[in-house]
């Protein structure tokens, strides 16, 4: 008889910290992860503001606080690629932003973030092209 009820608080046990560990890991990382991305893209998208402004106007201070956005946003989207780096739901907004300044943003950083710079192409053609097809 006592054999039987440390055989059930063992499984208890068990069972809770496997529980605990299901929620930790599907529940909440997933979370952080998406709300991660999301503020990858808000990010991303007013340093395409920034850029533009700098373009038209030529402000040094917001190029020299801009390219530190960039380290800061773009640099570990060159390591882990961008659908792992940004929220796929907003990229229509994330491409609207980049479209205007794609050219000179090539010309300026192309050699800085070739990867980001070939995959935002990919992705932001791809969302062109079904916009045109819809």
């Amino acid at each position: 008889m006592q054999r039987n009820k440390i055989v059930w608080i063992i499984i208890f046990i068990l069972l809770a910290v496997l529980g605990f560990l299901v929620f930790k890991n599907i529940v909440l990382e997933k979370k952080l992860d998406n709300t991660g991305r999301l503020v990858n893209n808000l990010n991303i998208e007013r340093d395409f503001e920034i850029y533009q402004a700098l373009t038209e106007n030529n402000v040094a201070k917001i190029k020299e606080n801009l390219e530190l956005n960039f380290m800061f946003h773009i640099k570990p989207i060159e390591t882990d690629g961008l659908k792992n780096m940004l929220e796929q739901n907003s990229i229509k907004r994330l491409c609207a932003k980049y479209e205007p300044i794609k050219t000179n943003f090539l010309k300026e950083y192309g050699k800085n973030y070739p990867s980001f710079i070939k995959e935002i192409n990919t992705v932001c053609d791809k969302h062109n092209n079904l916009n045109m097809e819809t």
